[in-house]
């Protein structure tokens, strides 16, 4: 048996770590992605990441790519369209 899900669950001390959601049985990839996107909204998540298993994406640069994702999102929530006439 493999033992993904317990490395999946780790978190170092002091680490947020991420949710980790899967089903008891394969339910094909639709499936997960459905399941992911209703637990990010139920739990209000601000950022959701989904990274297949393959490796074909390297995690370290998650923390980057939300860094500057939630900063071009924050700056264009932050202006406005409407102007006082």
């Amino acid at each position: 048996m493999s033992n993904r899900l317990q490395i999946a669950h780790y978190r170092p001390e002091g680490e947020v770590g991420a949710a980790v959601v899967s089903h008891g049985v394969n339910k094909g990839y639709g499936a997960a992605i459905r399941t992911c996107f209703n637990y990010a909204k139920e739990n209000n998540f601000d950022v959701m990441v989904i990274l297949d298993g393959d490796g074909q994406h390297d995690p370290v640069y998650i923390p980057d790519f939300i860094n500057q994702t939630l900063g071009k999102f924050n700056q264009n929530a932050s202006q406005s369209n409407f102007r006082k006439v």
